[in-house]
């Protein structure tokens, strides 16, 4: 790597790229949703894909909610419902529906995914833990539900042992060993409830709703004659709770809720119906008190009086209103004691909301006081956990007094006092006053040819921007607050080069030119040498090959890629199965493994070898992975340098430093392995721009950049965190600095650093622990930093 400062040009140092007007790579804009007479009170998005979502209230007096992924449940303590905690992530089967209903200390999940009912102990709200899993007679289902009054459990929809995928009724006098005692199985159930002994059965295949007496649950009989839904799509029912009436939801394009009158059995019929939205079809309904609650898809969470009259609504879905079956709030529960609604959303996660006719709006939207915006603004409602990242901003609230504090990037942070009343509307216009700014820009070109290089990442710290060159090699940073910074860099095929520090002053759009080394090898699979490819004699197909990919699509969302990695006119790559199908299951990896490998490669020459590449991993199971593995001794032992479980259907770098385990090797090669295990599930993979480089001279990290006169605290890293993370910040002066850990009653956890620093950038670890040593519980925490003039405050997470 060579920088070139051109004469005239301002000096800079060096570091890794992003685009002006840009989010920084991962980072995601948080939604404006639509709303009326209803508050957000949390929203939580830790997950890839979300589905159906359960509630009780712990041994410990906390309400808790069970929120289903499409690989495990998530648990959460909500006691606080404006600072939810992240209690614990339970793994299961890999599947779009999900499905749980708790009994007692304990709490059942079933899956369309496979592997049995898991049976989870729930005694110890702050630990739940999978005890046992039912298979005997279930292996897949596609609802759960129960009768915590006589321990009854109803496995829904499951084809294992049964014939149309009617009802299994399962004993749960033993919580823990299951034992089927009954089941109607005349044809397939989508949905059930209960009440009084009647089950109220959705046969969507059908088109017909159905009550069915288990009196005597070891037979289950036909109550009454039924009804035909004109609209032949009776999908979800819950019981108004006088015996009389039962909602239903028909999942179809344009379905609606309906109240049907069941007062003879014989002759039901629709008292009420309602749609708020022509295209949208709802999921599930549930009934608590004298309101019902609406899982809409793209319609979001509806709150109706028991007349199905609309009372207040909150859209979880703001991408459409039309969509259909399948985008949007896949399930709602409003039954927990303080009335809190908890909300799962397929895309956007966990919303907790509360209905109330007086909520109020605040309203508004954030300026810059010269310019645009680098980025959108963020705009938080304080005291009720919400940020929006937008222009224009829209709250809901409870009546009083608030605050709103508004930032963006390159401007002064302002917070506003606000007020309203109820069922009012207060807009505040708010002008952030821009900082003092000038930029730099530069071309990346290649060493060796000095032609420009497209595709270059490049990078500058501490700002929310980034940029991936064009064809002429160009990137420009045109607009930056003053200050100290890192500028990094970063192309397949070329060696990753030390991070270069440089200062923007203001006014000033300085130079900085750099030229990338070739990596000491580089593949995009245009005409592979060397490379194999060995499968388990099992593996019946997605076997690795080379070409140009045939995506995959499920839902219309990608599953295997469509393009390579490598910018054009480079169109080939390695990918599992590459049928020219479109289905995600005609050529994806089934029966066992397919494993990729490299040839084998002298590094003996290397001082500090890495390698990079980029990978594709479309899956739907928790238990088949994506590994990467390297040997220096002939395949006699392989050590695991990536993996994932994780369903990550997008080109990912990977950078990894085999120094510890390849330096002065010989002879290395590696392994890419994709894998389907027992259940079978998606599973599709894919590698381009394999490199080796040489990082010698490469940077091993960056520090949160020193602005001058400024004290800064960096969100931690990584945010959640499970064991330990990683909080940087500079201070402006040398001094005594403090930087502790508070619990969200205020008290202090853990001091992190208390001693005096010089001026410039720092960082500290904390390990997760107390004070005490202990470990400290999963939850919301903040970290402060301390010095003698002031105090900068930042909130983290911790998972279990």
């Amino acid at each position: 790597m060579r920088s070139h400062f051109p004469r005239g040009s301002r000096s800079f140092c060096f570091g890794v790229a992003l685009a002006a007007g840009l989010l920084a790579p991962g980072a995601t804009s948080a939604q404006v949703f639509d709303f009326d007479n209803m508050v957000l009170l949390a929203r939580r998005d830790l997950y890839t894909g979300y589905n159906d979502v359960w509630g009780f209230v712990g041994n410990d007096g906390h309400e808790y909610v069970i929120q289903g992924t499409t690989t495990g449940t998530a648990w959460w303590d909500i006691d606080d419902p404006q600072n939810p905690v992240h209690v614990k992530f339970i793994p299961g089967a890999g599947s779009l529906w999900r499905d749980m209903f708790t009994i007692g200390d304990y709490c059942y999940v079933g899956t369309e995914g496979g592997g049995g009912i898991q049976i989870i102990d729930i005694s110890d709200p702050t630990d739940p833990t999978l005890v046992n899993t039912y298979t005997a007679t279930v292996n897949r289902c596609h609802n759960v539900f129960g009768d915590p009054d006589r321990h009854l459990v109803f496995v829904i929809g499951g084809f294992t042992t049964m014939t149309n995928g009617g009802v299994q009724i399962l004993d749960a006098t033993d919580p823990v060993n299951l034992v089927e005692i009954g089941r109607w199985d005349n044809q397939y159930i989508h949905d059930l409830s209960v009440e009084n002994d009647k089950m109220y059965v959705c046969l969507i295949n059908t088109g017909r709703f159905r009550i069915i007496d288990y009196t005597d649950a070891t037979n289950p009989t036909n109550f009454g004659s039924g009804w035909l839904d004109p609209t032949g799509s009776v999908h979800a029912s819950w019981p108004v709770g006088d015996g009389q009436y039962v909602m239903i939801a028909e999942e179809t394009t344009g379905g609606k809720v309906k109240k049907l009158d069941i007062s003879n059995p014989n002759a039901i019929f629709a008292a009420a119906e309602h749609n708020p939205a022509p295209q949208a079809s709802p999921h599930n309904v549930h009934v608590q008190g004298d309101k019902t609650y609406v899982s809409w898809y793209a319609r979001g969470t509806r709150v109706l009086d028991n007349d199905l009259n609309e009372l207040g609504y909150w859209d979880t879905y703001p991408d459409t209103n039309d969509g259909g079956v399948g985008p949007g709030n896949w399930g709602v529960y409003p039954h927990l004691p303080s009335g809190v609604i908890a909300a799962n959303d397929g895309k956007y996660g966990l919303f907790l909301l509360r209905y109330d006719p007086d909520a109020a709006v605040f309203d508004g939207t954030i300026s810059s006081s010269a310019g645009p915006f680098v980025g959108a603004p963020e705009v938080e409602l304080i005291g009720y956990g919400v940020t929006q990242e937008t222009e224009s901003y829209r709250f809901s609230a409870f009546p009083g007094a608030a605050q709103i504090r508004a930032s963006a990037f390159g401007h002064v942070e302002q917070t506003v006092n606000v007020s309203v009343g109820a069922g009012g509307t207060t807009t505040t216009n708010i002008t952030l006053t821009k900082l003092p700014s000038g930029g730099v820009s530069g071309t990346i070109t290649d060493s060796v040819s000095h032609l420009p290089l497209a595709d270059v990442e490049v990078a500058l710290t501490g700002t929310p921007v980034s940029v991936t060159t064009d064809g002429t090699g160009a990137y420009s940073f045109p607009d930056v607050p003053s200050g100290a910074y890192t500028l990094t860099v970063a192309r397949y095929g070329y060696d990753v080069p030390a991070a270069m520090p440089l200062t923007i002053s203001t006014g000033v759009l300085g130079t900085l030119d750099v030229e990338l080394d070739p990596a000491f090898h580089y593949e995009d699979f245009a005409t592979p040498v060397g490379w194999t490819v060995q499968s388990d004699p099992t593996t019946t197909s997605g076997f690795w090959v080379f070409g140009e990919p045939f995506g995959t699509y499920q839902s219309g969302v990608s599953v295997q890629t469509e393009t390579d990695h490598t910018i054009d006119p480079e169109d080939q790559c390695a990918v599992t199965g590459n049928l020219n199908s479109g289905s995600p299951g005609a050529d994806d990896v089934d029966g066992g493994a397919t494993r990729l490998f490299t040839p084998v490669y002298d590094l003996s020459g290397l001082s500090s070898p890495h390698v990079m590449f980029f990978r594709w991993y479309g899956t739907s199971s928790v238990s088949d992975a994506w590994q990467v593995h390297v040997t220096t001794n002939g395949g006699g032992t392989w050590d695991l340098i990536d993996t994932t479980t994780d369903n990550e259907a997008f080109w990912r770098r990977v950078d990894v430093d085999l120094t510890p385990i390849a330096l002065g090797a010989v002879a290395v090669q590696f392994r890419f392995t994709a894998e389907d295990q027992e259940p079978g599930e998606l599973v599709e993979g894919a590698l381009d721009d394999f490199t080796i480089y040489d990082a010698a001279s490469a940077a091993t990290g960056v520090e949160l950049p020193f602005r001058g006169a400024e004290l800064a605290l960096a969100q931690n890293v990584p945010n959640p965190f499970p064991a330990s993370t990683r909080i940087a910040f500079s201070v402006p002066t040398k001094g005594h600095v403090v930087l502790s850990v508070y619990d969200v009653r205020g008290a202090r956890v853990a001091t992190l650093v208390d001693e005096a620093l010089e001026a410039g950038a720092h960082a500290a670890e904390w390990n997760g622990r107390t004070t005490a040593g202990k470990a400290a519980a999963a939850g919301v925490y903040f970290y402060k930093l301390e010095t003698k003039n002031e105090t900068r405050t930042r909130k983290m997470t911790r998972l279990h």
